[in-house]
């Protein structure tokens, strides 16, 4: 009856209503009952044992049904529990389950995967042996902390040894497990981030050479927004336009560098912007003291994360030096050429002058001073002796008449130069001269130097006022940095003799000052000014190893500028030493007659008839040559041939070529030119002059 009673579903469903205490209470009153009943009739007895056998059934099923239940809630328990593992395992992030007191209770596999260790059971992981000991005294340390009721913490991180020997970085979270509102335990989040850190460390790394190399490259770096101001500015940028970063930060580039409204710069960002692609640019900018550059830039897009255009990176060089050189280099072939041209003209117009000369003089000798056609022939004389100057001037400019260096001091030539230069002026003029008195030696022709001197200060007083003109002459020693000597183009250094020719008078534009050193450029009327004056100076002083400007401003003047290096015994050696010279020449007899006058001059003559002869000559190192004659015409190949092989074998030997024309393609090392036949003579002294003006 009772297991019938049991399973009724309607009684089991009542009996979940009736609390424990009622249960008990029914039993107690029925006893109670009972025992009344039963000292007053039969039938109460009986109804006492009634309500308490029902009361004990009552409290039977009870009790059945609670164990039942307990029961079936611990089956959904562990169903709930087995299903947690199973999502929690495969996590990737580690997991550590700890009880109220904080001891291990659950560890999921990703966890022990971290740790490089085999699963064991949570009542016996032993945090020092899994993390290390400072490791596990940091996490014992933040567990109490969250027992004794502070905020858990987290982002704790370690570097922990792995069971496989592996070092790796791993971060740990405190978080509270509560339920209903009571403390049930702790999880422990753990995160194996080493490779998450290692990509952080190269990305600061890639950051820091990044920026390293933006502050620190040649080329000025410019970074604009999409309004074209600054972003940023790198030091290359603030050393060549004198702004800060700070300065220049924000500042529109028409504020800034702008010369003009509309310049290649502002179309070529504009290119840029609109997203058509890199684009180069050449322009002249303005720096912070008003000075003007001109640059070479590369302008590419900067884009973000979208790919979106977020602003344009603009570098850049300095290319005024640059074109300077160019425009130097230009010149100096320029002047080459015409130097090539002038000389050759000038050696045969001087052949030619000669017989002239030679014709006039001799019939002015024979007419006498009374004849009528005498005057005539002496402007005739006039004219060829003028001509004559003229070609001497061809023929220093194009660097082919004879310069003796030698040591020489050249304060008390150049005062000379001043003094003759002040008698034989007819302007009231103002004259100062300043020449140091211990001037430094240099290797100088100090006649040629003077004839410099003295054109510059005939071109300043041309150029000056009748009354109220002045021209200074300065001399004296000048040390000069490594930027100076590279502007200048000098390759000795650092010490310099420095001369200055100033004046006071109409000065020159910017054009006419750029061309003032080319030949047959001149700004005197027709007939008053050759135009060789400058370029001959220009030539003289290229030619001692120095260099020559001009700086002038219309109105106010113009000052020019010489360095001659100083002399050095350890480096220039001028003095001539008798050595071995070489001649290559098919005229048997001339050979012989110069051989024996190089001999008598001390010279140890070496000669040759053909090419092939000269060649081996010229290969023999044992044979220490001091210089070689070579002629253009050989009867078993053309001279031009030897010449290239004698530069190819000896590059810094000095050469004087032999030719029955002129030979206008030759320049070299100590060269000089010979007219054929050759007069024994005349081959001494060409080699003799070649082997002072040759370097040492």
């Amino acid at each position: 009856m009772q297991l019938g009673l049991f399973f009724v579903p309607a009684l089991q469903s009542r009996l979940e209503r009736i609390p424990a205490w009622a249960l008990v209470a029914l039993c107690t009153a029925a006893g109670a009952l009972g025992g009344v009943f039963a000292e007053s009739s039969i039938v109460g007895a009986v109804l006492s044992c009634c309500v308490a056998v029902a009361a004990a059934v009552l409290w039977r099923l009870r009790t059945e049904y609670d164990r039942r239940r307990r029961r079936r809630e611990l089956a959904d328990v562990r169903r709930q529990l087995a299903w947690a593992i199973a999502v929690l395992e495969p996590l990737g992030e580690g997991l550590l389950a700890l009880d109220r007191d904080g001891r291990p209770s659950y560890a999921n596999q990703r966890f022990w995967q971290i740790l490089g260790r085999s699963p064991q059971p949570a009542e016996t992981i032993q945090m020092p042996v899994l993390l290390g000991t400072g490791p596990a005294e940091s996490f014992q340390q933040a567990l109490r902390e969250a027992l004794s009721g502070h905020e858990p913490r987290g982002g704790l991180e370690w570097k922990v040894q792995r069971g496989d020997g592996e070092t790796v970085t791993v971060t740990c979270a405190l978080r509270p497990i509560d339920s209903a509102g009571l403390r049930l335990g702790w999880l422990a989040v753990t995160r194996d981030v080493s490779l998450e850190r290692s990509v952080e460390s190269a990305r600061r790394a890639l950051a820091r050479r990044l920026e390293f190399l933006f502050r620190e490259m040649p080329l000025a770096c410019i970074l604009w927004d999409l309004d074209f101001r600054v972003s940023q500015w790198n030091s290359t940028a603030e050393r060549v336009f004198g702004w800060s970063e700070e300065e220049a930060k924000g500042r529109a580039y028409e504020d800034l560098l702008a010369l003009t409204p509309d310049d290649d710069f502002l179309h070529a960002w504009k290119h840029v912007h609109s997203g058509r692609g890199p684009r180069r640019s050449q322009c002249p900018h303005r720096t912070r003291d008003d000075k003007i550059v001109e640059f070479e830039w590369f302008h590419s897009a900067l884009l973000n994360a979208d790919g979106e255009i977020a602003g344009v990176a603009s570098m850049g060089h300095d290319i005024t030096r640059r074109l300077q050189l160019e425009q130097e280099l230009a010149q100096s072939q320029k002047m080459e050429a015409v130097g090539a041209l002038a000389g050759g003209i000038a050696h045969d117009f001087n052949n030619l002058l000669t017989v002239i000369q030679g014709n006039l003089s001799l019939t002015q000798m024979q007419l006498g001073p009374s004849h009528p056609a005498s005057p005539c022939v002496a402007d005739g004389v006039q004219a060829a002796e003028r001509a004559a100057e003229l070609t001497t001037q061809l023929l220093r400019f194009s660097r082919r008449s004879p310069c003796k260096l030698q040591p020489v001091q050249l304060g008390e030539r150049l005062s000379e130069v001043v003094r003759l230069f002040r008698r034989g002026i007819t302007k009231d003029l103002s004259i100062v001269s300043r020449i140091e008195p211990d001037l430094w030696l240099t290797a100088a022709d100090a006649g040629q130097i003077a004839q410099v001197v003295m054109n510059l200060c005939v071109n300043a007083r041309d150029a000056v006022a009748e009354s109220s003109g002045r021209i200074e002459v300065e001399v004296h020693n000048r040390t000069l940095s490594g930027g100076e000597r590279r502007r200048r183009n000098l390759t000795r250094g650092p010490d310099f003799v420095e001369i200055i020719v100033r004046d006071n008078g109409a000065g020159m534009d910017e054009k006419t000052r750029s061309r003032v050193f080319e030949p047959f450029f001149t700004t005197k009327p027709l007939g008053e000014g050759t135009g060789l004056g400058l370029a001959t100076a220009y030539g003289i002083v290229q030619r001692h190893g120095g260099s020559i400007d001009v700086e002038s401003v219309v109105g106010e003047g113009s000052t020019f500028t010489i360095f001659l290096p100083r002399y050095d015994p350890s480096r220039d050696s001028l003095e001539i030493a008798a050595g071995r010279i070489l001649i290559v020449d098919p005229d048997s007899a001339a050979l012989r007659a110069a051989a024996s006058a190089l001999s008598d001059a001390g010279f140890t003559p070496l000669t040759a008839e053909t090419c092939k002869d000269g060649t081996e000559i010229l290969a023999d190192r044992s044979a220490q040559l001091s210089l070689a004659v070579l002629a253009i015409r050989l009867p078993d190949g053309n001279g031009r041939d030897l010449l290239a092989k004698a530069r190819e074998l000896r590059p810094d030997l000095p050469l004087i070529i032999s030719s029955d024309r002129v030979f206008e393609s030759w320049s070299g090392p100590g060269s000089g030119l010979l007219k054929r036949p050759l007069a024994p003579n005349e081959v001494v002294a060409a080699v003799k002059e070649t082997l002072e003006g040759a370097p040492a």
